[in-house]
């Protein structure tokens, strides 16, 4: 399904971005060249504790409210 969704929205991306796409399949060995280990739950071939992860995932939710905020202030055009 996502392959035809990506083929689909392909020819309207940027070469730019397109370079900047890594795609990882399972034993996902390649996200490691990417990503710290250490960053990366375990269930991904990582050593991250999945409690870790759990517990990263309620800080973000709890400081839901500064993301809000900084959708407001817009973009950075240069």
């Amino acid at each position: 399904m996502f392959n035809v969704f990506y083929a689909a929205i392909k020819p309207f991306l940027k070469e730019e971005f397109i370079n900047k796409l890594h795609w990882h399949k399972p034993p996902f060995k390649t996200l490691q060249k990417f990503q710290d280990p250490s960053l990366i739950p375990k269930n991904l071939g990582g050593s991250l504790d999945i409690e870790e992860v759990k517990n990263w995932h309620e800080v973000i939710l709890n400081k839901e409210h500064i993301f809000k905020e900084h959708l407001t202030m817009g973009y950075i055009k240069h």
